[in-house]
């Protein structure tokens, strides 16, 4: 699993307990926080934050 969350997300703080708790059951997951970013970031391509994130996700399932 992979979680990319910005610090401004609305969903910031649920996605912060699922990462613990996935940790605590040992489960595998990418964690990815990006700092003052909002809800739904990714979409806007033209963030240098969206390209990274991308890039990430795009090597994350190339390793499949």
């Amino acid at each position: 699993m992979s979680i990319f969350t910005g610090t401004h997300d609305i969903l910031n703080p649920d996605a912060r307990k699922l990462r613990d708790k996935l940790r605590e059951q040992r489960v595998l997951c990418n964690y990815f926080e990006y700092d003052g970013l909002f809800h739904d970031w990714v979409i806007l391509t033209f963030l240098r934050e969206s390209k990274d994130a991308l890039e990430k996700l795009k090597n994350i399932l190339s390793g499949l």
